[in-house]
């Protein structure tokens, strides 16, 4: 008698090799697309044995250009007390993976190092099993990064200009002193201990969440989703969303006349000193002298703002 665990372990091969054919038929004389692989592994983690993982090391000084434009792999950026740069590359796959990694390449420029993503990606799809790619580079606090694409980008410990671009990843940034620029189509974009002049963070659709911000010049803004801000400190600029909720608490030190409305919803203060009692949907609150001017906005939801501790 065939036992129950046997029986549905038939049953999955069949279906993959239905899928498998499937697949393709949608291509000429039965071949599938050139760069494809498909196959069947076992559950256990296993590096793709067509695709050597990069890890090399340039020598740079203490503050280079570092370029990064590798498509939707994900990147980590980390900092070491060293004059070089590291490009470390992990690629792993398990289970029925379909697709075809993107290929990292890395070389040392005359400013700095660029890493890029070479050939023609048709992406990854994953069906009983895992898949993961992603970017590690270590280079000296003073660099200068710049993230054309990539996929989720996590950053630590920057003292130089940061700019980064994902189509559809999230970013999330800590302990940077320096002036940023990040934005994604799709993703949610978390600022922790970011201080600098100018701090500019945009999401199409995702959260925006700041904690422990400052910025002479702070401009946040989501097409689609709630922004949360704990212990900002700011003198110009806004935080602005097309449907979504705000959440400010302002550091004391903060020195702007902040004007809050919502379109749809209230605006609540507590714990602040109003120029304007306005009304429900429209307030301008007071912080410090008052040196800049500073925009709280919702097309969709509520405003709350507090006053808090320095920052």
């Amino acid at each position: 008698m065939i036992s129950r665990s046997t029986l549905i372990g038939a049953l999955v091969v069949v279906e993959l090799v239905i899928v498998g054919s499937a697949i393709g038929s949608f291509c000429p004389n039965g071949t599938k697309p050139t760069g494809f692989t498909f196959h069947v592994g076992s559950p256990a983690m296993a590096s793709d044995a067509t695709h050597a993982p990069l890890d090399r090391t340039f020598t740079t000084g203490p503050a280079p250009h570092v370029v990064v434009d590798i498509s939707t792999v994900d990147t980590v950026i980390e900092t070491a007390d060293t004059p070089t740069v590291r490009v470390i590359e992990t690629l792993h796959r398990s289970g029925w993976v379909v697709g075809t990694p993107l290929t990292i390449v890395a070389r040392q420029t005359a400013d700095g190092v660029s890493v890029d993503g070479v050939g023609k990606h048709y992406g990854v799809s994953t069906f009983l099993g895992s898949f993961q790619h992603n970017v590690r580079v270590i280079v000296p606090r003073g660099a200068r990064v710049e993230i054309a694409n990539a996929g989720r980008v996590d950053a630590s410990g920057l003292r130089a200009p940061f700019a980064a671009h994902s189509s559809n990843g999230s970013l999330h940034l800590t302990d940077l002193l320096a002036d940023v620029d990040v934005t994604t189509n799709n993703g949610r974009i978390e600022l922790t201990d970011v201080h600098a002049a100018k701090i500019v963070a945009h999401t199409g659709n995702g959260r925006l969440q700041l904690t422990r911000v400052g910025a002479e010049q702070l401009d946040g803004h989501t097409g689609n989703g709630p922004i949360y801000g704990s212990g900002v400190k700011v003198v110009g600029g806004s935080l602005t969303t097309g449907n979504g909720r705000i959440v400010a608490e302002f550091g004391a030190n903060s020195d702007a006349v902040v004007s809050a409305h919502t379109g749809i919803g209230r605006v609540r203060t507590q714990g602040t000193t109003e120029s304007d009692g306005g009304d429900s949907r429209n307030r301008e609150i007071r912080f410090g002298t008052g040196r800049g001017q500073f925009e709280l906005s919702t097309g969709n939801g509520s405003v709350s703002i507090t006053q808090g501790a320095n920052v």
